[in-house]
């Protein structure tokens, strides 16, 4: 039972953390939103008012996509913001949701793995060789493309949360109904 409680404390932290981590990762991505809403508005206001456009701002705006799109997707997880099609999901028994909520957390650890696997290296090999960017002002690249497998792995390890929650409802249910 020391155990029992051992590891649902150690759970329980690194869920916190987990959380937490999520937490920073949307604000990144609100400020890399903020950030590139006014970058455009300077390009707009100078392009039109002053007929001077800022060079680099499509380059921000780029530079800003990967910061605005993956470090969210844990923390959009965890508020249960993605996109879910409940029509037939919400007809099937509770214990049957379960499982397929477990299958389908499954598959995008999966895809997410390869996704997180990939990227590293895409930004490791950017990050070994100081890619910057051809345009003028240059920018280095490789610091943005660290944004895609950091959120893709944060969103793994919250989809392994979810597995594992969904897993100790479906044994608890079990357990229920053998006691009946």
């Amino acid at each position: 039972m020391k155990l029992f409680d051992s590891l649902k404390k150690m759970g329980t932290a690194l869920i916190t953390g987990l959380e937490k981590t999520s937490t920073v990762g949307s604000t990144i991505g609100a400020s890399a939103i903020f950030v590139a809403m006014l970058a455009v508005s300077a390009d707009t206001i100078a392009r039109y008012g002053l007929n001077r456009p800022l060079a680099g701002t499509s380059l921000v705006v780029e530079y800003c996509m990967a910061a605005m799109v993956f470090p969210y997707l844990a923390y959009t997880h965890i508020k249960t913001g993605h996109i879910k099609v409940e029509l037939f999901i919400s007809r099937l028994p509770s214990r049957a949701q379960g499982v397929l909520s477990i299958l389908t957390s499954l598959l995008g650890v999966a895809i997410f793995s390869l996704i997180t696997w990939k990227t590293f290296d895409w930004a490791w090999q950017a990050w070994t060789i100081r890619q910057y960017s051809g345009g003028v002002p240059a920018w280095p690249l490789y610091p943005a493309k660290f944004f895609v497998p950091f959120g893709s792995f944060m969103l793994c390890l919250q989809l392994a949360v979810d597995i594992f929650r969904q897993l100790a409802r479906l044994l608890s249910h079990s357990k229920r109904n053998v006691g009946d």
